[in-house]
């Protein structure tokens, strides 16, 4: 991965790009919080300019190839927390209206973030064209460098069997099995809270 640059996203870089990723990071949850990729588009803009909560831009890291970003993930601190009004406010100044699912998925940031305490590392995607090729563990290496001497803690779908083995061969160890969010109006989906010990570097 010499090729690859690795660092924080930041203004100059493509919103629609990494749009495109946050969207593609989960089936669920950000389809229900933005309404389309357009929207999330228009509206992250905004996010990152309110600069609180999960939507701090310094959370948020990107992998580039050629200038192109082609894979993203997010490392949130324990104070990194949903912070509603806020996001609120982004689609206000957005001009675009609050999806239906937005309470329902607020509910689940909320019990995602609030009260989960440590490091938290979410969000790793990549570009679809580019799965299989070890980007994913490129990108997860160096989350847990960034995250030093911290615990590292995430959600993964239980059937998403690559995700599984990924993790756990950086080292995640199965802490328990849970119902999360399916989607708004669907039922639950099982899915494995994961724990990285810095101890066991």
């Amino acid at each position: 991965m010499t090729d690859m640059q690795f660092r924080q996203f930041c203004d100059n870089d493509s919103i629609e790009e990494l749009a495109q990723l946050i969207m593609d990071t989960d089936p669920y949850i950000y389809a229900d919080l933005f309404g389309s990729k357009n929207v999330a588009r228009k509206v992250l803009p905004y996010l990152f300019r309110l600069d609180k909560g999960i939507f701090r831009k310094n959370s948020y890291y990107i992998c580039l190839r050629n200038g192109e970003i082609v894979a993203m993930a997010t490392l949130f601190k324990a104070d990194d927390t949903w912070d509603q009004s806020s996001v609120k406010t982004a689609f206000i100044e957005a001009g675009e209206p609050l999806p239906e699912s937005f309470d329902a998925v607020s509910e689940y940031f909320k019990s995602a973030h609030n009260y989960t305490p440590g490091t938290k590392a979410c969000n790793v995607c990549v570009s679809k064209n580019l799965r299989g090729q070890g980007l994913g563990d490129f990108m997860v290496k160096q989350l847990i460098r960034l995250a030093g001497n911290s615990d590292i803690c995430l959600s993964v779908m239980q059937d998403n069997i690559a995700a599984v083995k990924l993790y756990q061969s950086n080292g995640f160890k199965i802490i328990y099995e849970f119902d999360d969010y399916g989607g708004y109006g669907n039922a639950p989906i099982k899915c494995y809270f994961m724990i990285r010990f810095y101890s066991l570097t």
